[in-house]
């Protein structure tokens, strides 16, 4: 059999450089050593090692891989190649708490000509714009690039592509509390990626159903899906769980195992991951669940209390509402029943979707597709 050649690897990258981390890496490095140096094939090549690098945190490598492709597509005058670089350019400012250098190129960007751009660009695009929006708390603009980024990706034919936005898309619908709604798009997301072999789509995909399931009280099918997650090929991949661990974490509690569940509550150490919902939130309602367990009652409150004063008016109402129960209930436990009955009215109100007007903006205009009949 013939060695690959640079064209096909490149093509190969791509289809998996949004749903597989290692395998795109792979590909465009072999793409890259094949390829002329300095050519266009190269410069892309070198484009998703650093969307590659930016997909495993690893901002340093990202740029070291950006700033030649950024000088060969100028060298082409590649337009193209030049804004998805600056798309880049953008994560990577996100990722390292640059806010505003992030908006600012975003705005250059969304003021440039798109002649060039082609389908899979714009669901970069909207994706890019859909994850900062999220980062800011503004979930109704999320779901707007979301949705965008949905059609883009079918468009483009990409279904790595397809498989990553329906499960963002999920998870938004989980934390609204339309649960059917977000089991059927994660389900969709999970069945592309278990066809394409994509190891850190299944893993996502898994990490809200996990949720999904236990939030609809199917517990024996969140169980399920955990095992294989730990028993799966992504178990083999370093780093993989401990970017899922809190919904495995979520297993425990509700299996009464919280040793275990503190253990793979130390691996997130509070810190976001790549599971569904307001991370932070969602580790304090565990963590509070397991303090509790140990009769610690004031210092689940304390991490209860000190986290959604932080994240009451960025985070989405399913988590919040969680912690709230938890929060009512080490109340309850401390003999406070006003301050009890006071925090599970505060979870009534989110659980009926009165929190802002985000929640009537992502199902407020939904099609029989799923999607919304709102224009991007």
């Amino acid at each position: 059999m013939s060695e690959m050649s640079p064209e096909v690897a490149l093509q190969g990258a791509w289809t998996h450089a949004f749903v597989d981390t290692p395998e795109s890496r792979r590909l465009a490095r072999m793409a890259l050593d094949g390829a002329d140096l300095g050519s266009e094939s190269a410069a892309w090549a070198r484009w998703l090692l650093a969307l590659a690098d930016v997909k495993s945190l690893n901002a340093p490598s990202a740029r070291a891989f950006l700033h030649p492709a950024r000088e060969w597509f100028v060298k082409h005058e590649s337009a193209r190649g030049q804004a998805m670089c600056a798309e880049l350019d953008a994560a990577i400012a996100m990722q390292t708490g640059d806010a505003i250098r992030a908006s600012l190129i975003h705005r250059a960007l969304d003021g440039a000509s798109k002649q060039d751009m082609r389908a899979i660009d714009r669901f970069f695009s909207h994706l890019q714009r859909g994850n900062f929006a999220r980062s800011l708390g503004q979930w109704d603009m999320a779901a707007r690039h979301f949705d965008a980024a949905w059609e883009t990706a079918e468009i483009s034919g990409n279904a790595g592509a397809v498989a990553v936005v329906r499960n963002l898309i999920g998870a938004l619908q989980l934390e609204y509390g339309n649960l059917e709604d977000a089991e059927t798009q994660c389900e969709a997301s999970l069945a592309i990626a278990r066809e394409l072999g994509a190891v850190d789509a299944v893993g996502a995909a898994s990490a809200n159903l996990i949720v999904i399931r236990d939030a609809l009280g199917d517990f024996e099918g969140s169980r399920a899906l955990a095992k294989a997650m730990l028993d799966g090929p992504q178990a083999q991949v370093p780093g993989s769980l401990g970017r899922v661990a809190l919904p495995l974490a979520l297993t425990y509690v509700r299996s009464g195992e919280f040793d275990r569940a503190e253990a793979w509550l130390e691996v997130t150490s509070g810190s976001a991951t790549a599971g569904d919902g307001d991370s932070a939130v969602f580790w304090a309602w565990l963590t509070a669940r397991c303090l509790m367990e140990r009769k610690q009652y004031a210092m689940a409150v304390d991490v209860a209390e000190r986290t959604y004063a932080a994240r009451k008016h960025r985070a989405l109402p399913f988590h919040l509402g969680q912690l709230l129960e938890t929060l009512a209930a080490a109340h309850e436990q401390q003999g406070h029943a006003l301050k009890s009955l006071q925090c599970r009215e505060e979870a009534r109100r989110l659980t009926l979707g009165t929190y802002g007007d985000a929640a009537t903006g992502l199902t407020g205009a939904l099609q029989p597709d799923g999607r919304r009949s709102v224009p991007v």
